[in-house]
């Protein structure tokens, strides 16, 4: 409570608990149920709420905080490690996306994760990367010993804040753009490598990126995901993006996103069948060292990704999903 008062008031601190622990305790989340049942007077409220995830439980906590609070929702997404692959080059990592409540103090700010039981209180205006990277804040649970089996699982998920601060995490408020930048993907200079099989769905991707790794565009809010790509030597590089669609609004409406090359020199950018609906990005540049391709929303469109295939052409040029040997190179 002593870290808390330094950053606001006693009357504030006590109304700030009260709803965290609310929300925390008796919030019916799509993939669980709510801890324990809420007291009569929150019953209601608690009953007619949509069942979601971490985002919808940082809206309610937004809600129920009297109206003096200034909230936000606050994004992270951090990287958690992986074994070393040789499609990767460098450290390999997936993401771990999550969202809490951030609240704006006299003297510093609040957040409340009311999905996995955390107080997080930092003497800085607002949460930001450099406030994780710097471990310049302090953690609290919000239930006490002893833990149920749920609670004792809950607080290993208080680890994403210390990523919260590693190189290639993100924090951001929502409304402003999220920005993962995944693992450079080595391209060889024989052959090609594919990240993901071509097979109609998007779960390998997700297993091998992460909850940031298997889409491009909107995903919940703005995103500027940067897609890096190792050469093993200078020369011309494709690389496609096979997409699919998806079965909610934003996966189904028109894609409109902003792509660009960056360390390497675009030579050709390519939608097939169309740019609204695209089921393959293919993308050719020249390239002598990383190079990164990013896709900037701008719009609540979004595709998952099927696979992505990365090729040194060398006299080859990329047509579809083949490569064609031509003599006029």
């Amino acid at each position: 409570m002593d870290d808390l008062l330094a950053v606001t008031s006693r009357d504030n601190a006590a109304e700030l608990l009260e709803v965290a622990v609310l929300v925390y305790e008796h919030y019916v989340f799509s993939n669980a149920p709510a801890r324990s049942l809420a007291p009569a007077e929150y019953a209601s409220i608690f009953s007619d709420a949509v069942p979601g995830v971490c985002d919808s439980a940082s809206v309610m906590v937004r809600q129920l905080l009297p109206k003096h609070f200034e909230a936000y929702n606050l994004n992270l997404i951090a990287p958690r490690y992986a074994p070393t692959t040789k499609e990767v080059s460098g450290q390999n990592f997936g993401y771990w996306g999550h969202t809490v409540a951030e609240v704006v103090l006299e003297r510093g700010a609040a957040a409340i994760d009311p999905t996995y039981g955390f107080l997080l209180v930092t003497q800085e205006p607002r949460f930001t990367t450099e406030v994780f990277r710097t471990h310049n804040f302090k953690q609290f649970a919000l239930s006490q010993p002893p833990f149920t089996e749920r609670q004792r699982y809950d607080f290993q998920h208080g680890l994403v804040y210390p990523r919260a601060g590693l190189p290639f995490s993100s924090v951001a408020r929502s409304g402003d753009p999220i920005e993962p930048t995944f693992p450079a993907i080595r391209v060889p200079t024989e052959g090609g490598v594919a990240i993901g099989r071509l097979d109609g769905s998007s779960a390998e991707m997700l297993n091998t990126f992460g909850g940031w790794g298997d889409h491009i565009g909107y995903w919940y809010e703005p995103t500027k995901s940067d897609w890096r790509f190792a050469p093993n030597e200078p020369g011309r590089y494709a690389v496609v993006f096979y997409l699919l669609g998806g079965d909610n609004a934003v996966q189904k409406a028109a894609l409109d996103v902003e792509v660009s090359v960056s360390g390497g020199q675009l030579a050709t950018l390519r939608y097939l069948p169309s740019q609204a609906d695209p089921k393959q990005i293919s993308i050719t540049f020249d390239a002598s060292g990383e190079t990164v391709i990013s896709f900037k929303s701008n719009a609540a469109a979004s595709r998952l990704i099927d696979s992505i295939h990365a090729k040194r052409l060398s006299g080859v040029e990329y047509i579809g999903s083949i490569f064609r040997q031509i003599t006029n190179l």
